[in-house]
């Protein structure tokens, strides 16, 4: 009975390991494109033009990220919204597009907007490293935890 006990005890603590080392991923990646729309958006709002290939680069890699969260927790519905909203061409639409022959009131109304979308995406983000810390969690509490929905655009 100790050894049961002695390998679960074991077995659990590699898991929340594993969920950490997991999560802290995901956030750096999080923050990453966070900050790539960031400075995207803010150039934009200010008339710049600056090249959208960080923004992508970013967003591929977060969605690299979670495609491998989403391989071993097939039941975690709510990563693939995220998922969507990091495809190229939802990332042009929502973040990218949408800035030409844009005035400056409009410009700051576009950045506004997008900036909601990247926070939406960064919550989900940190909701599911959350959920990767505490592997174990019945899947009633994990659905609470993970229930915020990137909204389509």
């Amino acid at each position: 009975m100790g050894a049961l006990l002695t390998l679960f005890t074991t077995e659990w603590r590699a898991a929340v390991d594993r969920g950490r080392k997991e999560a802290l991923e995901l956030r750096r990646l999080g923050r990453e494109f966070r900050s790539a729309a960031d400075d995207y958006a803010g150039q934009r709002e200010r008339g710049d033009q600056p090249p959208p290939q960080p923004v992508h680069a970013a967003g591929h890699a977060l969605a690299l990220r979670l495609e491998e969260v989403k391989a071993r927790r097939t039941w975690w519905r709510t990563v693939s919204p995220v998922l969507a909203a990091l495809a190229p061409d939802r990332l042009d639409e929502s973040v990218v597009g949408g800035w030409t022959e844009l005035g400056e009131d409009d410009r700051k109304a576009r950045h506004t907007a997008v900036m909601d979308a990247v926070r939406r995406i960064d919550a989900q983000v940190g909701g599911t490293a959350r959920a990767l810390e505490h592997p174990w969690r019945p899947p009633l509490l994990r659905w609470f935890t993970l229930w915020q929905k990137v909204p389509p655009r």
